[in-house]
């Protein structure tokens, strides 16, 4: 590795202007995806799938480190894994990078990026952890190579971050903080000092307003007005839980035009930033770019794409239908094996997640119901296999059941499976069954218009826009329902 590379990575080592010309980039868009910050106290894997926005969200954590006193810009180090010979090559880059920032204050974090591309990278990050000059924090495109070298690292201040494109939650606050101009790219501690220096310089580096130029003028295209007042009291009702689903519903409906309509935004682009971002634009939707780059992935992980190609428009159409594996097998010419073999892969992937028959218990030889983990990726297959388009009230039954599995689910995506799944009530099939506590609540969701109660014996009927809470089932928008879930 050349040092001309390594500086080229690490521009912010030149100081403020630098930093702050290198990281706008990452933050010059007409919507911010916010998700939660990390604890620079420890090592992270992040893992998910392409296209969701790891690498930008390094840069923000990169950029956090030094606004928050935790690291200076020579303590920030990031090196992309892809461009490199091996792990000899980084284990070499680590030794050298000791020396190199051995004098250097504060924190010094390393950020490496796609270190899946790396063959047995976790033998070396496993090194940087136990010797602990540096904090370590690695993402990859490769979610279930990092969930099976994970496993290995309890016990050395290693946690799993799975990043999930954003859920509807985070889909509306990363609106509203984008609506509300708040990100910072500088922080309070640095901000007078890059005034001083911009002025000292006669350059002109403060972020242009032509981004959120066009996500007003986007909303305005709908006739939604959002003031800086509502804008903050939704950013705070769906923020601050109030400890009770029900009368943080009741607060939430009072919003229902602005969440309803960002809601039929997610039904079509979904959680993928990338998306987002050209739908506000009004540019093409990269549909086939995340097809091929997932596929790309999934392929490295020894599967064949013939067998893909059959496989996933057949998911799609049994989506929200028991399926039997024997069956399916059957239908693709593959022996159930095999088949199990591509589930599993996709599920550890984040393409797919497979709920079981659930009573109170999990039972695994009942017929399965296969989800996906974002409504974008059902809209891209869809138009990249040439498939008639999911009925919508399907596509929100997906988005239901990624939620309540994400909102229960450990970092290594194991005993969520033994705390929800579909039933039945009366020979009656119900769509979900959730166990909170000891007790098991019953959710159906029926997104349509005026829809009938089949099944009294259940807690929440989650619609269109019908709204009671007068008696159980409570009906509920599945809009609201969603907002209350972490």
């Amino acid at each position: 590795m050349k040092l001309s590379d390594l500086v080229n990575w690490n521009p912010w080592w030149k100081g403020l202007a630098s930093a702050y010309e290198s990281w706008y980039k990452y933050y010059n868009f007409s919507f911010i995806a916010f998700k939660g910050d990390l604890d620079f106290s420890k090592n992270y894997i992040i893992r998910g799938p392409r296209q969701v926005g790891k690498t930008y969200f390094l840069f923000k954590m990169m950029n956090n480190a030094v606004n928050n006193n935790v690291a200076s810009f020579q303590g920030v180090i990031y090196i992309s894994c892809d461009r490199l010979g091996g792990r000899n090559e980084l284990r070499n880059l680590i030794r050298n990078l000791k020396e190199y920032k051995r004098g250097v204050e504060k924190e010094k974090i390393l950020f490496l990026d796609e270190v899946t591309a790396i063959e047995k990278w976790e033998r070396v990050y496993k090194e940087i952890c136990e010797e602990g000059f540096f904090k370590v924090i690695a993402t990859g495109s490769r979610p279930k190579e990092l969930e099976e070298k994970g496993e290995y690292f309890p016990g050395r201040n290693v946690e799993i971050y799975n990043f999930y494109p954003l859920s509807f939650k985070e889909f509306v606050y990363s609106f509203l903080k984008s609506y509300l101009q708040e990100f910072k790219i500088v922080g309070a501690p640095l901000r007078e000092e890059l005034v001083s220096l911009t002025k000292r310089m006669d350059i002109i580096l403060q972020p242009s307003s032509t981004p959120f130029n066009r996500l007003g003028n986007f909303l305005r295209k709908y006739q939604i007005n959002l003031s800086t007042a509502t804008t903050n009291d939704l950013k705070r009702i769906i923020t601050e839980s109030m400890g009770d689903k029900i009368e943080e519903i009741k607060s939430l409906a009072n919003y229902f035009d602005i969440i309803n309509f960002l809601f039929r935004l997610y039904l079509e682009i979904g959680g993928y930033p990338i998306a987002i971002e050209k739908k506000i634009n009004e540019e093409e939707i990269p549909y086939e770019l995340v097809v091929q780059d997932t596929l790309g992935t999934i392929e490295k992980e020894g599967l064949n794409i013939e067998i893909l190609n059959r496989l996933i428009p057949k998911l799609i159409e049994k989506l929200s239908s028991p399926v039997s594996y024997s069956d399916l097998a059957k239908d693709l010419e593959v022996e159930k094996n095999t088949l199990i073999k591509y589930l599993e892969t996709l599920e550890r992937s984040f393409i797919i997640r497979v709920f079981y028959y659930y009573d109170g218990k999990v039972h695994p030889k009942k017929n399965k119901k296969i989800y996906f983990c974002d409504p974008f990726m059902i809209k891209a297959f869809e138009k990249y296999y040439s498939l008639k388009e999911t009925d919508e009230s399907i596509i929100v039954e997906n988005i239901v059941g990624e939620h309540l599995a994400r909102n229960i689910e450990d970092p290594f995506r194991v005993n969520w499976k033994n705390r929800i799944g579909y039933g039945k009530i009366k020979n009656k099939e119900v769509d979900f069954l959730v166990k909170e506590e000891e007790q098991i609540v019953k959710i159906e969701v029926k997104y349509q218009e005026n829809p009938v109660v089949e099944i009294k014996d259940i807690d929440f009927l989650l619609t269109k826009d019908n709204f009671g809470l007068s008696e159980k089932p409570y009906q509920i928008p599945a809009s609201l329902f969603l907002l209350t879930l972490k």
